[in-house]
């Protein structure tokens, strides 16, 4: 019982001892009288970017298909200066829509970003839209009916500006 009695002194004294908070003061007095103290904070970078889950091109249409990407406006800080490149890619790395066994070619395309890496948009402050084109320029591959589909991959990378 005594055995018992110690240890657990000893385990409250080791919490104690454990979660002690190291305080630095000032101190006043009269021959001292004015002291000030340091109040900070540190916003770590925080993003959110919005895509849209689907898109749907009406077959035969040739126009460019539009995506709107967004930088939320309750959840984009970064440092100035840095900025958010968003890359798009495919599974297998090529463009085209796919029924398993016919494909539909297409191009990703974005107004205002000179390609590079697959970049296809860059975020520097909250609530900025940006668009990605998406076209296809020849539907005689659909040689058979049904739905054509694929995923594109979105990946964000936190930068400094270029």
């Amino acid at each position: 019982m005594m055995m018992k009695k110690t240890i657990s002194i000893l385990l409250a004294l080791c919490l104690i001892c454990a979660f002690g908070v190291t305080v630095f003061a000032v101190d006043l007095d009269k021959d001292n009288p004015v002291g000030n103290t340091v109040i900070s904070t540190v916003v770590e970078p925080s993003y959110t970017v919005l895509i849209p889950a689907a898109l749907s091109i009406p077959f035969g249409n040739t126009s460019d298909q539009v995506l709107t990407i967004e930088a939320s406006s309750t959840d984009f800080r970064i440092h100035a200066g840095e900025q958010v490149d968003v890359s798009v890619s495919t599974a297998n790395g090529v463009f085209a829509l796919s029924n398993g066994t016919h494909n539909i070619a297409y191009a990703v395309k974005s107004p205002g970003v000179t390609a590079q890496n697959d970049i296809v948009a860059i975020f520097t402050a909250a609530g900025q839209a940006k668009t990605v084109n998406v076209a296809v320029s020849d539907w005689t591959t659909a040689r058979t009916a049904g739905t054509y589909s694929q995923s594109l991959i979105f990946t964000l990378a936190y930068s400094g500006a270029q």
